[in-house]
């Protein structure tokens, strides 16, 4: 048991090491102390720009849906209509 134990923290140790070596190189990246502040404020950034740009697409999307119940209300419209003449049109 204690040797399972010992292997656990062997590799508990190297998980954590692993982690350090991450959040240096992350640090590094940017070029200052405050590198993954930099960089969460980056990723911040961007996440709220693809937000927006999905709610853009969103409406657009939503827009195009309008057009086309609009046409095809249009279309039907025309179709009776035209039927209607057609239908009451007096005999010749």
């Amino acid at each position: 048991m204690e040797s399972k134990i010992a292997y656990l923290n062997v590799e508990l140790a190297a998980i954590a090491e692993r982690e350090k070596k991450r959040e240096e190189e992350r640090g590094g990246d940017c070029g200052s102390k405050g590198g993954r502040e930099q960089e969460e404020i980056f990723f911040l950034h961007v996440r709220l720009a693809v937000m927006d740009l999905i709610r853009t697409v969103m409406r657009m999307i939503s827009l195009i849906r309008r057009v086309r119940v609009m046409r095809s209300g249009q279309l039907k419209l025309q179709q009776f209509a035209a039927s209607f003449v057609e239908e009451n049109r007096p005999p010749e």
